[in-house]
């Protein structure tokens, strides 16, 4: 009897060790855990990996909502980011194919362009980071700062891009 339970407590604890360290702790340098704004959530297929609500295009679409504060705004950022991103904010294999230089799970960077609204790094990494303490490669922060970019310049920053696919759409 004494083996018995001693190999059921053997496995259950086995089993939760296998669980408790199978699940990434970090996604492209960012701390994942359970409660990581409310649930991590598990996607269907078997080749995606352990991923967070910002890979749902409708979760990150009712975060810029709440950013933008009306619908106008919202509805120019909403074209904006579909042309840039897809509304993609990290390199996922099943919807991009991922350059050689990244690997799946990193922020999505094309071409210096970081993340959803493909902020260009190279001209405004510094000025977010030290003026107003974003970081654009965070998906909420690159939503803000897109949001404050519309505000500071309208749609220039990224007509010349991809003006051709989103001003078609409003």
């Amino acid at each position: 009897m004494k083996a018995k339970w001693f190999w059921k407590y053997t496995i259950s604890v086995f089993l939760a060790f296998l669980v408790m360290f199978s699940v990434p702790k970090k996604i492209n340098g960012y701390e994942m855990s359970h409660n990581e704004d409310n649930e991590l959530k598990t996607v269907l297929k078997l080749n995606k990996p352990l991923t967070t609500k910002w890979a749902d295009k409708e979760y990150a679409k009712s975060v810029l909502f709440s950013l933008a504060k009306n619908e106008e705004k919202y509805r120019v950022l909403e074209s904006i980011i579909e042309c840039e991103s897809s509304w993609g904010h990290f390199w996922e294999p099943w919807r991009f194919s991922i350059p050689k230089t990244a690997k799946e799970g990193d922020v999505k960077i094309s071409k210096g362009n970081v993340g959803y609204a493909q902020i260009n790094a190279t001209v405004w990494e510094k000025w977010f980071k030290e003026m107003i303490g974003l970081d654009i490669y965070d998906p909420r922060e690159n939503l803000e700062a897109a949001v404050l970019l519309y505000d500071l310049q309208g749609i220039r920053p990224w007509k010349e891009w991809s003006g051709t696919c989103f001003l078609q759409k409003l």
